[in-house]
């Protein structure tokens, strides 16, 4: 059986996460064809913290995610959306929602 490989961070503080994050976009850009779109949603909040079942998140701001983005490549940003949703824990909390495209 072939292993995928993850790109992601699991219990980062807050700074770590938001210093690597355009390093794994950076990737992401590279891997899309030209004109390829990318969605993802992030849990909002621009803090750090756990929810109520003790998973450590990384709250993000827009700002966040839209310097993320701006520092990992010369994405089109399509859309960037807040809005209130819900998780896991069945709380409704605030979301950031990035659509971009790579240019070509």
């Amino acid at each position: 059986m072939k292993r995928a490989a993850y790109l992601g961070h699991d219990a980062a503080p807050l700074f770590e996460f938001l210093s690597s994050l355009p390093q794994i976009l950076a990737l992401v850009f590279k891997a899309l064809k030209p004109g390829g779109l990318h969605f993802a949603s992030y849990k909002g909040g621009g803090a750090e913290g756990r929810d109520r079942y003790g998973r450590y998140f990384n709250y993000l701001s827009r700002e966040d995610v839209t310097e993320a983005y701006r520092r990992s490549g010369p994405w089109e940003i399509v859309s960037v959306t807040e809005y209130l949703g819900g998780g896991y824990d069945g709380q409704q909390g605030p979301w950031v929602a990035v659509t971009v495209r790579r240019p070509g």
